[in-house]
C-alpha cells in the first residue's frame, strides 16, 4: 500500500472512529430503593424507579427515552416532566407511549388538588402526560433538538398517591457538564432549550474530513 492510499485509510479510520465518540449517551435513575424518590402508599416501595436514557444522535438532534415503574395499583394517572422555560411543542417530535395517552401537553405545573404534596411551592414549565388506561409501568420516548440538562419528575396514581426524586426543587441546571452529577443530586435529566458548545471530537472530525476533501481534490487536478 503506497502512502497515499494509507493516508486516506488512516484518514477514513480517524473519521469512523470519532464518529463513533460522538454517539454520547447519559444513561442513569432514581428509585426509592437508593432514597432518591418520594412516594405515598403502595408506590414506596424498591420497585418504584424512574430511568432515562438519552442519546446524542448526532447533527444536533437528542433522543430522550424514559420509564416509569411504581410497584402496584393504584396504576399511574398522569406524569410530569420539568423542561427549561422556553420549550415549546415545536421543540420535539415523534413521540411514542407504551400506553394510551389521553393528553399530553406543555404548561405551568404545580401544587394543586391535583397534584398532592407537589414539592415545589411554585409551577414549573413541564410536560403533562395524561395516560387513558391503568399501568404500572410507563414508558414514553421522543426526538428533540434540545440538549439535556438536570431537572425533575412528579407522577400521580389514585388515591393521592404520589412518587418525585427526592432532589425536586423546581430549579433547573442547564450546565451541561453537569450531567454527571445527576444522580448524586437525586435529579434526572430532561431536554433544555440551550445548545451545547461542539465537543472537541467534533472538532476534530470536521477537521479531519475538511482535510480529507482538500487532499482528495489536490489529488484529482494533479
Amino acid at each position: 500500500m503506497n502512502g497515499r492510499k494509507r493516508l486516506v485509510w488512516m484518514a477514513v479510520i480517524a473519521v469512523f472512529c470519532v464518529g463513533v465518540s460522538l454517539q454520547a449517551a447519559e444513561t442513569g435513575s432514581v428509585s426509592v430503593e437508593n432514597g432518591s424518590i418520594v412516594a405515598s402508599n403502595d408506590w414506596d416501595s424498591s420497585v418504584t424507579t424512574f430511568t432515562w436514557d438519552i442519546k446524542d444522535q448526532g447533527a444536533g438532534v437528542w433522543f430522550y427515552d424514559y420509564s416509569l415503574t411504581v410497584a402496584a395499583n393504584p396504576g399511574i394517572s398522569h406524569l410530569i416532566l420539568q423542561l427549561s422555560e422556553n420549550f415549546t411543542p415545536n421543540d420535539y417530535w415523534e413521540l411514542w407511549s407504551n400506553v394510551d395517552l389521553k393528553m399530553v401537553y406543555i404548561d405551568g405545573q404545580g401544587p394543586g388538588p391535583g397534584n398532592p404534596e407537589f414539592p415545589s411551592d411554585s409551577s414549573v414549565h413541564a410536560f403533562k402526560f395524561e395516560l387513558n388506561e391503568d399501568t404500572t409501568t410507563f414508558e414514553f420516548s421522543f426526538y428533540s433538538y434540545r440538549s439535556p440538562m438536570l431537572g425533575d419528575f412528579y407522577a400521580k396514581g389514585g388515591n393521592d398517591t404520589y412518587a418525585y426524586n427526592e432532589g425536586f426543587d423546581g430549579v433547573v441546571v442547564v450546565d451541561p457538564y453537569d450531567l454527571d452529577s445527576a444522580e448524586d443530586l437525586n435529579k434526572i435529566i430532561v431536554p433544555n432549550t440551550h445548545s451545547i458548545v461542539p465537543a472537541p471530537g467534533a472538532i476534530l472530525l470536521a477537521g479531519i474530513g475538511t482535510t480529507l476533501v482538500g487532499w482528495l481534490r489536490r489529488r484529482r487536478s494533479i
